[in-house]
């Protein structure tokens, strides 16, 4: 009687293990009958993961309730039959809304009451399973960007060395992409480069926010060619990983440098022959100073000579007053040509901002703009050195300019 009586307390207890462990399983656990598929017992986490209450599960097949999405069953219990347990294989159901549960399935069969039962646990994986989904068309967006990009892209790792490159990045260098994985980014800068960009490189890693994420390098391509880029780049912690896209704008580059080369040898033709003209205005300045002295001296000579033949004297004032126009027509014909040839929009520009301009100091702009001193423009004009001055002081107000401004710089833009 000890016996029995001990017997049936440990059945009493061994059920009552069974029952709060199932409850409170905190994963969906069903028991149903083996032949018929008939649903004994759920917990509430199966109830909640597919939507359902207990009382319409109780006594009802997993079929009938309609959460199978595919016909997957029939592989599923002969399985379970030849195995008698299944552990680990992922199943798809759907919950009375319709939408997809991704689960884990352990099952294995029990004999309880003289009854083949079968208990099921399912772990619900469709958060993980939308995250890998998530995950792959992300991988497969990226992949398709990486492969398609019309820049080049390269992936570094944090010890400088490259571990992935797309094609158009192969075709920029002259590499393979077996040449190029394993290669230090380093080995491809120019000496007076890579001290600049090591700089930015340190910075970003301490603070990606600390260095610049898009600035223009040049690097070597496997040819020894120097070639010119404009790179963007971002640093992922996380991943510590570098990502890095450029264009190529070597063609582009070369362009600028042999306009700014053209720039440059055009300035200075244009200083060149400011300086020749400068010279030339000199010397025709020489020429007309001797000219007015002889005019004085012809001037002289003629109230010295006794005539009364006022014809002559005309003639002689005349040709005084000729001699005199023709210097400075030579000087301004010679300035005018160098103007239009050098500065052809010069007096339009200086007009149109300053229309209010007398001859005499468009004259004046036009030489200072030729960077001719007030000394030679005294000379060529055959005006005193305070003359010159003081017509700059006035040009200056005109001209709307502080004493901090500077007049030849200012007549060098228009």
């Amino acid at each position: 009687m000890f016996q029995e009586l001990s017997k049936n307390t440990s059945s009493h207890l061994s059920d009552h293990i069974f029952n709060t462990l199932f409850d409170n399983m905190p994963l969906p656990l069903v028991l149903s009958k083996l032949e018929t598929g008939e649903i004994i017992r759920t917990n509430r986490f199966f109830c909640e993961t597919f939507d359902l209450e207990e009382s319409e599960v109780v006594s009802k097949t997993s079929t009938e309730l309609g959460i199978w999405k595919d016909s997957n069953r029939d592989t599923f219990m002969r399985r379970l039959i030849r195995e008698q347990n299944v552990n680990g294989i992922e199943l798809d159901f759907k919950n009375l809304k319709g939408e997809d549960i991704h689960t884990l399935i352990n099952a294995t069969l029990l004999e309880m009451n003289e009854q083949k039962l079968l208990l099921t646990m399912a772990i619900d994986i469709t958060h993980r399973k939308r995250s890998e989904k998530a995950l792959r068309l992300s991988e497969e967006k990226f992949r398709s960007l990486f492969e398609d990009s019309p820049g080049a892209i390269a992936i570094l790792n944090l010890d400088t060395t490259i571990a992935e490159v797309n094609d158009v990045y192969c075709r920029i260098s002259g590499y393979s992409r077996e040449e190029l994985i394993g290669m230090s980014w380093t080995e491809q800068i120019p000496a007076d480069e890579l001290d600049r960009l090591k700089e930015y490189n340190r910075r970003r890693l301490l603070d990606p926010q600390d260095a610049p994420s898009e600035y223009e390098l040049t690097f070597y391509n496997k040819a020894g060619e120097r070639k010119y880029g404009i790179m963007n780049v971002s640093y992922l912690p996380d991943s510590e990983i570098i990502i890095t896209t450029f264009v190529d704008i070597t063609q582009r580059k070369y362009e600028e440098i042999k306009l700014e080369q053209h720039r440059l040898e055009l300035k200075e033709h244009i200083e060149q022959k400011n300086k020749d003209l400068t010279l030339r205005l000199l010397q025709l300045a020489n020429t007309n100073d001797a000219a007015v002295r002889l005019s004085k001296k012809l001037k002289q000579l003629r109230l010295k000579i006794a005539t009364e033949d006022n014809a002559l004297l005309e003639e002689m004032d005349s040709l005084i007053l000729e001699m005199e126009k023709n210097q400075q027509s030579i000087i301004w014909k010679k300035l005018n040509e160098h103007l239009d040839s050098s500065r052809p929009q010069f007096t339009s520009a200086l007009l149109t901002n300053h229309p209010n301009l007398t001859p005499a100091e468009i004259k004046l702009c036009a030489l200072l703009s030729l960077n001719i001193n007030t000394k030679e423009i005294a000379v060529i004009t055959n005006q005193t050195y305070d003359s010159i001055r003081v017509s700059r002081t006035r040009l200056r107000k005109k001209l709307g300019l502080t004493n901090e401004d500077n007049l030849v710089a200012y007549l060098l833009s228009i």
